[in-house]
């Protein structure tokens, strides 16, 4: 998610006790232009943006909107996806070896993966018996060891296939 640049300047105007006509003042311009600036339908030149975060006393960098890449999964994806898990896992006991081996072949079946790879997840499956993890983590979890696993086993096929032909 994108934490845009004019609540920024607000927040740190706000944080500073300063007004809209003391950042102008300070800054050599009309307190249109900061209020613009605040509101997004404008942007500070570079040696405005950088006076700007001299007078709040932070980095330039700080004042930047930061784009989070997982904004959409944690928002979406991680919503979605504890609703289905919700649904397929209910009336199995929280926590319990059952539950897990369900996490396990719900990730397998979303991964197209009809092996089993329980004994991968042996370590995964204790923390989460314990406690120690969500059934999110584990399935997240499951997912990766699956396509790690998967990957394994096509190098490994090419490389059987690679000594075939040389032989």
């Amino acid at each position: 998610m994108t934490r845009k640049l004019g609540d920024k300047l607000r927040e740190y105007r706000e944080k500073n006790g300063l007004t809209l006509g003391d950042v102008a003042k300070r800054l050599g311009c009309s307190y249109q232009a900061v209020q613009k600036w605040e509101s997004g339908s404008a942007r500070p030149r570079t040696d405005k943006l950088r006076r700007l975060a001299w007078l709040y006393g932070v980095q330039v960098e700080e004042l930047l909107p930061v784009h989070d890449p997982y904004a959409h999964y944690k928002t979406q994806l991680v919503p979605e996806l504890e609703a289905r898990l919700s649904r397929d896992l209910s009336g199995l006991v929280q926590s319990s070896k059952e539950r897990a081996n369900r996490i396990y072949e719900l990730a397998m079946r979303d991964m197209g993966c009809p092996g089993v790879l329980h004994s991968f997840l042996d370590e995964a499956t204790e923390s989460y018996l314990q406690g120690k993890s969500s059934d999110i983590a584990l399935y997240e979890y499951a997912k990766m060891q699956i396509e790690r696993m998967s990957k394994l086993m096509i190098a490994y096929e090419k490389k059987k296939e690679k000594e075939r032909d040389a032989s």
